[in-house]
C-alpha cells in the first residue's frame, strides 16, 4: 500500500496565506508521527488525506479506505452503534484491551472525555481501514489507559498517521516523523526522539549559517560603502570640466587615465561588491530561523484581598453515570496552586463544574473547560475581534508567548483547538483574574506550547486549579494535591494532600 501527495496546497477561505503549500511525500505501511505547532496544519493534512477537504492544487492519489479518529472527544464515531452491537473477535479484543464497558457506546454523551476517547479509538480500529489517522489519541486519558492505547495501536498493520504531542506514544509507535511548519512538510526517519534531535541539529546549523551570513553582510556593506566612495572620487578625478583649458598637461593625464581604464577600476570593484551584497541579502532574507519564546510572562493581575476564594461544604455530588463523588469540606486560598488528579471517569470535571458554579460573582476568574462547543468558540472569537487596539495587542502578545502565530490566528476563522485554549487563557489574563481554572490544559497543545504554558502558570500570583494527567506540569505549577479515586461500589472519594 502507498499513499502519495504531489504538490498539495490548501488555503482556508478566511486566510490570506495557504496553511499547506506544495506538499509532496509518499507514505507506506507503519506509523508516521505528524508533529508541529498548534495551527501549523496537522489536522488539515489529515482531513485532506481522508477526503473531508479537497486541495486547492496538487493531487492525493490512493484507492484506500481512510478513517480519521478526531481529536475532539465529543465527536460521535461514525460506526458507534455498529460497534456497540458487534461481538466478533476483534470487537471483544478492543473492549477488553481498552476496558470499555458494553453499555458505554449506548450513552456516549454521558461518558468522560477519556472514556469517549477510548470508544472513538476502538471504533476506528474496528472499522479496519487501510489508512488510519489518529489525531491526539491520548488526550484526556490517564497513564494506564495511555499504555493500553499504545498497545492496541501497535497491532495496526496499515498506513498509520499519528498526530500527537505525546512523546511516549510517538517513540513507541513511529519509525518516521513528518514535521509540519510554515506550510511545509519535512519527513525525517526514526522515532520522535531521533527525528527531533535531527531537527534540532538542522535548526542550529541554520541559525549558525544565518548568523555568519549576517556578519558577512555587515562586512560587505562596510566594504561596499568604502568602494562606492572611492568610485565617486575617481569619477570626479576623471572630469576635466573644472580644469583650466590651458593646462594641457593635466588634461592629458585625465585622458590617459580614461584610455587605460585605471580610474575606472574603483567603479568596477564597487559594482562587483554591490552584486555580492545583493546575493547575500537574498540568502539572509530567504533563510528562516525558527523562533521560540523563552521569556516568562508577566501577569497584570493582583492577588485577591480575600484570603479564601471558595468554600464548599462536605458533600456528595452525583456524577453522569449515577454514582456519587464524596468530598470533604474544600476551600481554595487566594494564592494556592492545586492539582486535581484521578483516573478517567472519577468525577474531576464534575467537581470543577461545581466549583465554578459556587464562585462569588465578584471573584474574577478564568475558566478554560476541557472541550468547547460551537457556541463557546463563536463567543470567544467575537470577543477577540471586538477588542480595542491596546487590549488586542496584549492578548496577541500572550498568545505569541504560548508559541502561536498571532497573525495566523487573526487571519483564520478556524483556530485549532490548541489555539482556542491559548486565546481563552489570554482573554482571561486580560480580565486580571483572581483564580485560573483549567481542565486538561495540555490537551491539543504541541510540545513547545506545553513548556510555555508550564512557565506561565507557575508564575501566576493568584489561585490556580489544574486538572491534568501531565505529571511534569503539575509538579512545576502546583503545590497541593486533590486526588479522586473510586471504591468497590463505584462511588468516588476525594482526598486532600498538602
Amino acid at each position: 500500500m502507498q499513499l502519495n501527495l504531489s504538490q498539495v496546497t490548501f488555503t482556508y477561505p478566511e486566510s490570506a496565506q495557504p496553511i499547506l503549500s506544495d506538499i509532496t511525500l509518499s507514505l507506506s505501511c507503519g506509523w508516521t508521527g505528524v508533529v508541529g505547532d498548534n495551527g501549523s496544519g496537522k489536522t488539515t493534512l489529515a482531513k485532506l488525506i481522508c477526503g473531508s477537504l479537497s486541495p486547492d492544487a496538487g493531487a492525493i492519489t490512493h484507492s484506500l479506505v481512510c478513517t480519521l479518529c478526531a481529536q475532539d472527544a465529543t465527536t460521535t464515531p461514525d460506526q458507534l452503534f455498529d460497534f456497540a452491537s458487534a461481538y466478533d473477535q476483534e470487537a471483544i479484543r478492543l473492549r477488553s484491551s481498552l476496558e470499555i464497558a458494553d453499555d458505554w457506546p449506548w450513552h456516549f454523551d454521558a461518558l468522560s472525555g477519556g472514556e469517549r476517547k477510548r470508544v472513538q479509538i476502538a471504533c476506528a480500529l474496528w472499522s479496519r481501514p487501510d489508512v488510519l489517522v489518529m489525531d491526539e489519541p491520548t488526550n484526556h486519558v490517564d497513564e494506564t489507559v495511555r499504555q493500553a492505547i499504545s498497545h492496541v495501536l501497535s497491532s495496526f498493520d496499515g498506513i498509520g498517521l499519528l498526530i500527537s504531542h505525546d512523546r511516549y506514544l510517538l517513540n513507541q509507535l513511529c519509525s518516521k516523523c513528518l514535521f509540519i511548519a510554515h506550510g511545509q512538510a519535512t519527513l525525517r526517519q526514526g522515532s520522535w526522539s531521533q527525528a527531533s534531535t535531527q531537527a534540532e541539529l538542522e535548526r542550529k546549523a541554520t541559525r549558525t549559517m544565518c548568523e555568519n551570513a549576517q556578519r558577512e553582510r555587515k562586512r560587505l556593506e562596510d566594504e561596499a560603502r568604502r568602494r562606492c566612495e572611492e568610485a565617486s572620487r575617481s569619477a570626479s578625478k576623471r572630469s576635466a570640466r573644472h580644469v583650466n583649458p590651458q593646462d594641457r598637461d593635466k588634461i592629458g593625464k585625465i585622458k590617459l587615465a580614461i584610455y587605460t581604464g585605471k580610474d575606472g577600476i574603483a567603479g568596477h570593484l564597487s559594482s562587483q561588491m554591490q552584486s555580492r551584497l545583493h546575493k547575500l541579502n537574498k540568502q539572509v532574507d530567504s533563510t528562516f530561523v525558527e523562533r521560540r519564546y523563552e521569556a516568562k510572562v508577566w501577569f497584570d493581575s493582583n492577588v485577591s484581598q480575600r484570603k479564601t476564594l471558595m468554600c464548599l461544604k462536605a458533600s456528595s455530588i452525583k456524577m453522569g453515570d449515577g454514582h456519587l463523588l464524596n468530598t470533604p469540606a474544600l476551600s481554595i486560598g487566594n494564592t494556592e496552586h492545586i492539582a486535581l488528579m484521578g483516573d478517567n471517569g472519577v468525577g474531576k470535571t464534575t467537581l470543577v463544574h461545581k466549583i465554578v458554579s459556587v464562585l462569588d460573582a465578584d471573584t474574577r476568574s478564568c475558566y478554560v473547560p476541557q472541550e468547547l462547543d460551537e457556541n463557546q468558540i463563536t463567543t470567544v472569537m467575537e470577543r477577540l475581534h471586538g477588542l480595542g487596539e491596546k487590549n488586542l495587542g496584549f492578548v496577541l502578545s500572550a498568545v505569541a508567548q504560548l508559541n502561536s502565530d498571532p497573525k495566523r490566528i487573526l487571519d483564520s476563522g478556524q483556530p485549532s483547538p490548541g489555539e482556542m485554549r491559548k486565546i481563552m487563557l489570554a482573554l482571561g489574563i486580560l480580565d486580571r483574574p483572581y483564580i485560573i481554572i483549567m481542565d486538561e490544559p495540555t490537551n491539543h497543545l504541541d510540545l513547545s506550547s506545553i513548556e510555555a504554558l508550564q512557565r506561565m502558570l507557575s508564575d501566576f500570583p493568584g489561585a490556580l486549579l489544574l486538572v491534568s494527567h501531565d505529571t511534569e506540569l503539575l509538579q512545576a505549577a502546583t503545590s497541593i494535591q486533590w486526588e479522586i479515586s473510586r471504591n468497590t461500589s463505584g462511588d468516588a472519594t476525594l482526598c486532600v494532600h498538602l
